[in-house]
């Protein structure tokens, strides 16, 4: 979970229940910021998260049910080397 969702857990909050409270306390922490450069550099951390599509939206439903078959596999070890492969 290496992502901004880290930095709620990390602060106690719910990644499923991230609502108006979770917000709040952003507009907060930002507006308690005086120095213009670690706002500049807030703003394009947040833009870039902000802007980011989940590719995972981008899925068909048959894709996304490979892939979670293809994960089931890889986790219960059903892999093979990538000379099987070619």
């Amino acid at each position: 979970m290496n992502s901004i969702k880290s930095i709620f857990v990390s602060f106690g909050y719910n990644i499923h229940d991230m609502g108006e409270a979770v917000k709040s306390k952003i507009y907060q922490l930002v507006d308690s910021i005086g120095d213009e450069n670690i706002l500049q550099q807030v703003m394009e951390d947040v833009a870039f998260y902000a802007s980011k599509k989940n590719e995972m939206d981008l899925l068909t439903i048959e894709q996304h049910a490979e892939l979670n078959e293809a994960i089931k596999e890889a986790d219960a070890g059903e892999t093979i080397t990538w000379d099987e492969f070619k």
